[in-house]
């Protein structure tokens, strides 16, 4: 039998296109290696609040032209990992449904060789017509089964080369924190961290240019951020116009 469709929906879940519900830090997550240019507030703490989002202070992201070679590297092999997700993901989904729809034709055609049977005993004397039918409804079910093997292994290869690709995208996304936090790095903070990254303007330019001309949905609403909020920050004049 086939793998269920929930088990399916459960390892695409790990290469979803946005980033939503992040980890939430640990109690324990240090804060002292994040280098900060403004003076804390005197109502906030590590201790009063363990889940404070970590800070980007002093990171050099805020042009287009800071992106090391490493950086742009990093975030073209994301990109390039968060398509091959999606893609993947939607082939698998379409091998499924095809799965599904020859499990109906199966069951189609063991309905009528099942009433085909009924009406060849009913009848008792000529049965010719029946007979001929029968084989002929018989060999369809072969190739229905056949058909349908071919196709149960081609929807677990596709589940195989899915969980590939996620454990490749996750390999980049520590490589790509990494590279930023450097010491600060914190592996439960993953999805965080990240998503700070992805938030930078420049960060952002340079993913826009990768994704230039992309139809894949890992290319729409630019990793995570909100849709509306990207319209207005790319086009700040159109609210003016009217």
């Amino acid at each position: 039998m086939k793998l269920p469709i929930a088990a399916l929906s459960s390892i695409l879940l790990v290469c979803s296109v946005t980033i939503a519900n992040p980890v939430v830090p640990s109690t324990t997550a240090s804060t002292e290696h994040v280098s900060s240019t403004a003076a804390p507030s005197s109502t906030t703490s590590t201790e009063s609040n363990p889940s404070a989002t970590p800070n980007t202070n002093g990171l050099d992201l805020s042009r287009h032209d800071s992106l090391s070679a490493n950086m742009k590297n990093l975030l073209e092999s994301y990109s390039k990992g968060q398509q091959d997700c999606s893609r993947q993901e939607e082939e698998c989904k379409f091998i499924n449904l095809k799965v599904e729809d020859q499990e109906s034709l199966i069951s189609h055609f063991r309905k009528k060789i099942d009433d085909l049977q009924r009406k060849f005993y009913k009848n008792g004397r000529d049965n010719s017509k029946y007979k001929n039918e029968m084989e002929q409804l018989k060999r369809e079910l072969r190739d229905g089964y056949s058909e349908y093997t071919k196709l149960e292994n081609m929807y677990k290869d596709c589940i195989f080369k899915h969980i590939h690709s996620t454990r490749q995208l996750e390999l980049v996304k520590v490589n790509l924190v990494k590279s930023v936090f450097g010491a600060s790095f914190n592996l439960e903070l993953l999805e965080e961290q990240l998503l700070l990254i992805l938030s930078q303007y420049s960060v952002k330019q340079y993913l826009e240019r990768i994704c230039s001309g992309e139809q894949s949905s890992a290319c729409r609403n630019d990793f995570g951020q909100d849709p509306d909020a990207e319209q207005q920050q790319q086009d700040p004049d159109a609210g003016q116009e009217s």
